[in-house]
C-alpha cells in the first residue's frame, strides 16, 4: 500500500498465464518473445494480494480498547427486549403457589411405653401422692371415730 505502482503491476498477470474467453489462441513462439516485454496484461488483474495486505494492516492498526468500546455502543442503540410476562397470571387466573424446602430431620412421634411404676412416681413427685392419700384416709378416719 506505500507504493501503488508497484503494487499495481504486481497484480497485473500476464496474457500467457490466464486463458482470456473469446481470445483466440496465437503461437506460442511469438507470445513468449511478446511476454518477456510486456509486464502484463492491465486488463487483468489478480488482486488476491492486495486485500491480504488490506487486511493485515487492519488488524494492525485496529486497538481492541476502540473495538470493545463500540461493541457496547452499538449494543446500548439495539432496541431492548421485552421481559418474558406470563399474561395468564393477572386477575387469579393462575395459582401461585411457593415450593416450600424439605423438613431437615423430621420424624413422626412415636408413642412413649411407660415402665409400670411410672404413674406411682408421678403422683409422688412434689408431694401429690401423700396429698391424696392423706385426704381420702381422713374421712373414712373421721367416719369411723
Amino acid at each position: 500500500m506505500r507504493d501503488p505502482s508497484r503494487m499495481i503491476k504486481r497484480m497485473q498477470l500476464g496474457s500467457f498465464s490466464v486463458g482470456i474467453f473469446g481470445k483466440v489462441p496465437e503461437n506460442s513462439e511469438s507470445t513468449k518473445e511478446e511476454d518477456v516485454n510486456v509486464e502484463g496484461d492491465p486488463e487483468l488483474l489478480d488482486d488476491s494480494e492486495f486485500y491480504q495486505q488490506l487486511l493485515k494492516e487492519f488488524f494492525e492498526s485496529c486497538d481492541l480498547t476502540s473495538s470493545v468500546m463500540a461493541f457496547h455502543a452499538m449494543k446500548k442503540l439495539q432496541p431492548k427486549k421485552r421481559k418474558i410476562v406470563d399474561r395468564r397470571a393477572s386477575k387469579s387466573r393462575k395459582i401461585r403457589y411457593s415450593v416450600h424446602e424439605k423438613i431437615v430431620n423430621f420424624m413422626a412421634p412415636v408413642p412413649m411405653n411407660l415402665p409400670q411404676m411410672a404413674p406411682k412416681l408421678f403422683e409422688n413427685l412434689f408431694g401429690m401422692g401423700n396429698h391424696k392419700a392423706s385426704s381420702v384416709l381422713q374421712p373414712a378416719a373421721v367416719g369411723m371415730s
